[in-house]
C-alpha cells in the first residue's frame, strides 16, 4: 500500500511540475505575442493581456503538450498550439462574462474585462483573441506543413463553433428558462466545455506531414497513415503496409505509431 501511495505521490508531483512549466510557458508566449503597440490600439492589447496572462490552470495547453509528447512533437510547437487553444478559451470567457451573458464581475481573481475596461473593449478583446488563435495556427512557425496548419485550424473551428463551444453556450442560455433532462445537460457540457478540451488530440497533427486523401496511393497502410504519390516504395518500421513517397523525400512518417518508431530514411 505504501508503494502505491508513493507512486501516486510521485505522479502528482510530476503533474504539478509539468503544469507549472506549461503555465509559465504560456504566460511567456502570450507576453511575446500580445505586446502593446504604441498607438490607439494600446487599450485593446492591454485588455487582452489582462484576460490572458497570469490566470487559469492552463488545462488545455497541458493536454496539448501531453498529446504532443506521445508523438514526439517539439514542445515549442505544441506550446504554440496550446496558446491558440487557450486564446480561444479566454475569448469565450471574456464574452461569457458580459452583461448580456452571465454578467460576472470577477474572473480568475481579477475584475472581468468589461469591468476593468468597458463593454466595447471587452467585445473587441474577445473578437481579437478569437482571430489571433487562427492566425497563430496558420503561422509557419507552428508547423512547416500547410496541411497540418489547415487541419489544426479546421479542428479548432469545429470545436469553437455552433457544433461545439458556441452551441453549448446557446444551450446554457436556454437552460435558464428550460428544464433540461440529464442527456441534454450532458450534451450541453460536451459542447460548451468538452469540445474545446477534446481538441488537444489535434496536437498529434504536428508530428507528421499530411496530404489530401486524393493524393494517397492505393498501397496506403491499413491504419490510414500518410501515403504519397507512388514513386518509391518503403516499409514502415512498425505496423504499416508498403507506402510510396516522392523521390525527393528523405523520410516516411505515418500516423499509426510515434515518430521515433515509425520514421525511416529512404536510400538514395
Amino acid at each position: 500500500m505504501a508503494s502505491v501511495d508513493s507512486e501516486v505521490s510521485r505522479g502528482t508531483q510530476l503533474l504539478l511540475s509539468t503544469q507549472a512549466d506549461v503555465v509559465a510557458g504560456i504566460d511567456r508566449l502570450f507576453d511575446q505575442l500580445l505586446r502593446v503597440p504604441a498607438d490607439p490600439r494600446g487599450p485593446l492589447y492591454e485588455a487582452m493581456r489582462h484576460a490572458a496572462i497570469a490566470g487559469g490552470k492552463r488545462l488545455r495547453p497541458l493536454l496539448v503538450r501531453a498529446a504532443g509528447d506521445l508523438f514526439h512533437v517539439d514542445r515549442a510547437l505544441t506550446l504554440r498550439v496550446g496558446a491558440a487553444v487557450e486564446a480561444m478559451h479566454v475569448y469565450s470567457l471574456i464574452h461569457d462574462d458580459l452583461p448580456c451573458m452571465d454578467d460576472d464581475d470577477m474572473r480568475r481573481g481579477k475584475p472581468t474585462v468589461h469591468k476593468a475596461y468597458n463593454e466595447a473593449t471587452a467585445v473587441l478583446a474577445g473578437d481579437s483573441l478569437h482571430a489571433l488563435a487562427f492566425e497563430w495556427l496558420c503561422d509557419r512557425v507552428t508547423s512547416p506543413d500547410p496541411f497540418v496548419r489547415g487541419e489544426l485550424c479546421c479542428e479548432l473551428a469545429r470545436a469553437a463553433g455552433p457544433a461545439g463551444m458556441a452551441g453549448g453556450q446557446m444551450m446554457d442560455l436556454a437552460a435558464e428558462t428550460s428544464n433540461f433532462d440529464l442527456p441534454t445537460v450532458t450534451r450541453l457540457q460536451q459542447l460548451k466545455t468538452g469540445a474545446l478540451t477534446a481538441k488537444f488530440r489535434a496536437a498529434r497533427n504536428c508530428s507528421c506531414p499530411r496530404r489530401p486523401m486524393s493524393s494517397r496511393a492505393s498501397t496506403a497502410c491499413s491504419t490510414n497513415c500518410c501515403a504519397y504519390p507512388p514513386t518509391r516504395a518503403v516499409r514502415c518500421m512498425k505496423r504499416c503496409a508498403t507506402q510510396r513517397l516522392p523521390a525527393a523525400s528523405g523520410y516516411v512518417r505515418c500516423w499509426c505509431a510515434p515518430l521515433a518508431t515509425c520514421s525511416t530514411s529512404i536510400a538514395r
